[in-house]
Order: C-alpha cells, then structure tokens, then sequence
C-alpha cells in the first residue's frame, strides 16, 4: 500500500491528491484491521456461534437454488482462486481507465486509485474476517447434511463457522462498486448530460450483476447462507465508497471542461 502511494505529491493542497501523511494513515489504518482480522478468524474448538441456523426462507431458498447439498458441492468460483477473479479484473479494468482517461496527471491518477483500491480490498478482507471470527456461524451445509466428521476432516474446524458473512461476496461488489464509481466519474467527464444518461446504467447493470452471480453461486454451493451473502454485498458496497471518497480531491470533476455538462446531483458519488 505504502509502495502504491509512493508516486503521489506530499502536498494534498496543492495538487488535489492524496498527502504523504493521509497515505500513511489509510496505510496503517488498513494494515491494523488486516492483521486483527487475521487473528480473530482464528476460531476455539468451544466457541458457540452467535447466528444459529438458518432464518425463515433461507433454506427452501438455498435448496431450490443449489438442490441437494453435499460436502463435495462446489462451483467454478468455490475456489481461492475465485474469491481473487474480481478484484484482480476489477484492478486491471481500473488501471485501463485511469490511463484511457487520466483526471490530472496519468502516472498519478493509477497511483492513487490503486492505493485506494488495494487498501479497501485489503479491509474488506480484514473486516469480513472480524465478523466470520465474532459470528462463527456454521456453514449451511452442516445443518443439511450428517458426515460434519468428514467436513471438518476436509476443510478444517474454523472454516466450518466462517458462514457470516461471505468473503467472496464482499470482495466482489467492493471491486464492482469501485470500478463502477470510476466509470461514471468517467462518463461524467467525458459525456454530455444526455450521453450520461443514457450509457448511465451499463456499467452498474454489468458490475452489479457479476457480483450478485458471484454471491448467488456461494449459496448454490452451499457455503453460505443467504443472508451471508446479501451482508456481504452492503458491506463491500459502504466499504468501497469510503475507500473511493478518500480520493475526493483528485475525483472532483473539472468544471472548466467545455463537456461536461452534467448538474450537480450527477456528480455525487453513488453506486448505481
């Protein structure tokens, strides 16, 4: 993170961007929920979970979702490598668009949204290890299914309670929350006001709808419940507008462009 913010000015006043001291906060900020996280996940044989069970709905839902849950039930994404797929293509999409499009200086733009952006992913991880550590909710396929031995054999006694909330899900919409700030920050710039509103709803429609497949597929898979999931996507959401906001300064739209014609209301920072 540090190394990622090393290109950028040490005067925010000046120059709109992040200060070396603001750098330093958000570094340490998130290098102290990360490690907490690390340790929290870490969950005692004899801890009893906060969350029981499933709530109404949850499990006609999951059955009509993903059938017969078994230990060995498993997607394309119920994997590590799946959890990592929408950051790292949300990262490279940025990167593009940061350099198809700079706001002041390009090297600078791609320094400071990485930051950023690798900051939050960082704390969403680190925060969604905090809950999975407090809740150790059991993963639904242990209320459905009776070789929990076998499981625990497999997977290991703390991923059984790591149910609340799904790291997955998280990951996911703070990396398409994110992209999709930039992208219609973007489009705010360089498209007239009835460009903006008719191309407004592509990248959320796109974003969004990855996200909600890749929570979708956690509970088909079994991993998770429902309400892992929806937490999951709000705490991705509120996360990567607070990671984005930090970057304000350098996200404020220049008014002296000749094309950007989009009111005041656009320009507050929403993800859809």
């Amino acid at each position: 993170m540090i190394v990622g913010g090393y290109f950028l000015p040490a005067s925010a006043e000046a120059s709109g961007y992040l200060s070396a001291s603001e750098i330093g906060a958000v570094s340490l900020g998130t290098a102290g929920i990360s490690i907490i996280g690390m340790k929290v996940r870490k969950i005692p044989l004899d801890k009893k979970p906060v969350i029981r069970g499933h709530l109404p709905f949850e499990q006609s839902f999951q059955r009509w979702l993903g059938g017969k849950g078994t230990v060995q039930k498993s997607n394309f994404l119920d994997t590590k490598f799946g959890g990592f797929a929408t950051p790292l293509a949300s990262g490279i999409a940025l990167t593009l668009v940061n350099v198809s499009y700079p706001r002041g200086s390009r090297g600078k733009d791609v320094s400071q949204d990485m930051f950023l952006f690798a900051s939050g992913a960082l704390a969403t991880k680190g925060i969604t290890d905090i809950a999975k550590g407090i809740f150790a909710r059991e993963r639904p396929f242990m209320h459905l299914l009776s070789d929990s031995l076998t499981a625990e054999s497999r997977y290991g006694h703390s991923f059984l309670q790591h149910s609340f909330f799904s790291g997955h899900t998280s990951g996911a919409f703070f990396s398409a929350s994110f992209l999709n700030l930039r992208l219609r920050e973007t489009m705010r710039r360089r498209m007239t006001q009835s460009e903006y509103r008719s191309w407004r709803w592509v990248s959320s429609g796109l974003l969004y709808s990855w996200a909600s497949f890749v929570g979708l597929s956690r509970v088909q898979a079994y991993k998770h419940h429902p309400s892992d999931v929806l937490v999951g996507a709000l705490a991705g959401v509120l996360i990567s507008e607070l990671f984005f906001n930090f970057g304000n300064k350098a996200n404020a739209p220049n008014n002296s462009s000749g094309n950007n014609n989009a009111p005041l209301l656009l320009q507050i920072s929403v993800p859809f």
